[in-house]
């Protein structure tokens, strides 16, 4: 359960299309595309189960200023102009430290609406496009989801994880996970050699562990 937590394990994943996906998850995700469908909607996930490198490679990349930091409001940031702590607190806003994303669980979709996008248009998962283009698919998700046993844990802003309405969980599985995942966890994960910004994370974890990882709308 461990390594499944960490994201170090593939072995409660099944494979679909160029996704792999929690096998539990998977066909509760499909029939709740199948209703979009008819809706009007074509639900297609960007992202899902993401290994722990993987994870690993995003932090350290914004890390490092060579992938964009962006404000809450999803706004780019000038990474020159930035102190460490703010580069670290930059980074929380939008992406999980490694070994403690949901996405390692395989029960989390990031999500859009392919009929609103033009055909040389990709999505960007921001705010603005979750207000804008896709969002009357958000507004039948926002009926829909329950139905399904998914929900939003970053429906909100909570004062951790800024608002992600295009993320979705399934319930029945992420909940158990949720529960499971300690502080004791949390500390190993950022006991990685090769993470940037570690010794600003160690000083912080406790408050980072609470309102980044614990901190979640309720399902």
């Amino acid at each position: 359960m461990k390594d499944i937590l960490m994201g170090k394990s593939t072995t409660h994943l099944k494979q679909d299309g160029d996704f792999w996906v929690h096998h539990k998850a998977l066909d509760p995700f499909r029939e709740l595309c199948e209703a979009a469908r008819k809706a009007g909607f074509d639900i297609r996930p960007i992202s899902v189960f993401r290994p722990l490198d993987g994870q690993l490679a995003i932090w350290n990349a914004k890390a490092r200023g060579e992938r964009s930091l962006l404000d809450p409001s999803g706004k780019p940031l000038n990474y020159p102009n930035l102190s460490r702590h703010e580069i670290l607190k930059a980074i929380l806003h939008w992406t999980a430290v490694p070994g403690a994303s949901r996405h390692h669980w395989g029960t989390e979709f990031d999500i859009y609406d392919s009929r609103a996008l033009s055909p040389w248009q990709g999505p960007s998962l921001t705010p603005e496009e979750s207000e804008g283009p896709m969002g009357a698919m958000h507004s039948w998700l926002d009926d829909n989801l329950k139905s399904f046993d998914f929900f939003r844990p970053y429906a909100k802003d909570l004062g951790g994880v800024c608002p992600e309405r295009w993320h979705i969980s399934y319930r029945p599985v992420s909940q158990e996970y949720f529960e499971r995942y300690n502080f004791q966890l949390f500390c190993e994960a950022i006991d990685r050699a090769d993470l940037e910004l570690a010794p600003f994370i160690r000083k912080e974890a406790s408050d980072i562990f609470d309102r980044y990882v614990r901190n979640i709308a309720v399902p």
